[in-house]
């Protein structure tokens, strides 16, 4: 028996991209799964837009935070409704091909993983490619190459539900995601395997955080030292090698 997937979205004023992500998820190819939307206080059409596809018949499970919480609480409140045996995510700017599931879980479990990821396209917000696959990435990553560069889109994740039920998204409005994969790497002692298959187009915004490098210099910095115990020489170096990297594939932009 196919063993359940339980997709968990987050949204915020997402009406813009919001029905092309949903039906993302409803036209898998892979048909046990779960589809999981939490709205964290959308005052745009979201609601509607989610309303709708529960009044046409499609079996969602919809909660609607009463304050903005930001995507950490909201995954946390998914992986709590969730009944799937394994955990995917995915943002609502965001979409997969419609083999993602299938390809994504047959490589999982052929290799007996407990956390894997994949290869992801790259668009701006009209929809236009700038970046066909991401070429550097590590087949397998670890805590220690993790803290260097953050390898893991979580849009592309495939993760089983134990350690979801062991870990949680921390409070924290930015690199919720980053901070729970270091978290587990760390603990469990295990690696996060790399998937090279482009079943994920992330959506990349002009006023993203995360497309002015220096500004995430400091974020990332205070990050490692807060939440991972590093001394200062060992944030700054590993910060450092971050910052690096991303003006890299920043300025080379491989396809």
């Amino acid at each position: 028996m196919h063993k359940k997937v339980s997709v968990i979205i987050p949204f915020y004023n997402s009406e813009n991209y919001l029905e092309e992500c949903i039906n993302s998820v409803l036209n898998q190819t892979y048909k046990n799964f779960e589809l999981i939307l939490i709205n964290d206080c959308s005052i745009d059409n979201s609601e509607k837009i989610v309303k709708s596809y529960i009044e046409k018949g499609h079996k969602i499970i919809y909660k609607k935070l009463s304050i903005n919480s930001g995507q950490g609480i909201c995954r946390n409140l998914g992986i709590k409704l969730a009944n799937g045996y394994y955990i995917t995510f995915l943002d609502s700017d965001d979409f997969w091909s419609s083999d993602k599931i299938e390809k994504h879980l047959k490589f999982h479990e052929n290799k007996e993983l407990k956390f894997s990821f994949t290869n992801i396209r790259i668009i701006n917000e009209k929809g236009c490619i700038i970046l066909k696959r991401q070429t550097i990435i590590k087949s397998k990553v670890n805590y220690k190459s993790l803290l260097t560069n953050n390898y893991i889109p979580t849009s592309t994740v495939l993760i089983n539900k134990t350690l979801l039920n062991k870990y949680k998204f921390p409070n924290y409005r930015k690199k919720q995601d980053y901070i729970l994969w270091l978290e587990i790497l760390k603990k469990e002692s295990i690696e996060a395997y790399f998937f090279d298959n482009c079943l994920t187009t992330y959506r990349k915004h002009k006023n993203q955080i995360t497309n002015n490098k220096l500004k995430l210099i400091p974020l990332h910095f205070n990050i490692l030292r807060r939440t991972q115990d590093l001394s200062v020489f060992k944030s700054f170096t590993y910060t450092l090698s971050w910052g690096a990297l991303g003006f890299y594939k920043h300025f080379l932009k491989k396809e």
